[in-house]
């Protein structure tokens, strides 16, 4: 991790699903146990992803509007509660004015430790969050997200 706070790290294919691209992941989270469990778990799942992980908000933001178009992750993991600055909530609404008109097809997941039903109701009035999950990820919930995304491809391919 450089002093950005972002990590960037590819991970070797088990096998490659036919048709089958990596799915860039943005992960934003600032405790370092989740950012571990998750890229175990995307090491040790059938598909191939791409992990950009970001420890806060703004940097996130930062990081959005550089990225090459082409580079856009398909996925962003969002924690809501940082300990200073920026929140997950924040971040919702400035990707929602600056990023979804033009990226309409990236999805954000809720990864949280919040279990609130307000935090989850306020979290998926934004048509763009498709999930809520409360910590600890797992890799059912990994291999969701590659057997959507193997299905919009093989869909645009046709």
């Amino acid at each position: 991790m450089d002093k950005t706070g972002i990590t960037t790290r590819s991970n070797p294919p088990q096998y490659i699903p036919y048709l089958m691209k990596p799915i860039h992941i943005l992960h934003i989270e600032d405790e370092a146990a989740d950012l571990l469990l998750l890229n175990k778990l995307l090491k040790i799942s059938d598909h191939t992803f791409h992990c950009t992980a970001i420890t806060n908000c703004k940097s996130a933001l930062q990081y959005l509007s550089e990225v090459e178009p082409q580079k856009f992750p398909v996925v962003i993991l969002l924690d809501l509660m940082f300990p200073s600055g920026m929140g997950g909530f924040d971040f919702l609404e400035a990707y929602a004015a600056r990023f979804y008109m033009h990226h309409h097809r990236t999805k954000i997941i809720v990864l949280t430790s919040s279990a609130l039903k307000q935090d989850r109701k306020s979290s998926l009035e934004h048509e763009f969050v498709t999930e809520y999950w409360t910590k600890p990820v797992s890799l059912m919930q990994i291999n969701k997200i590659a057997r959507y995304y193997m299905h919009q491809q093989i869909r645009a391919d046709e």
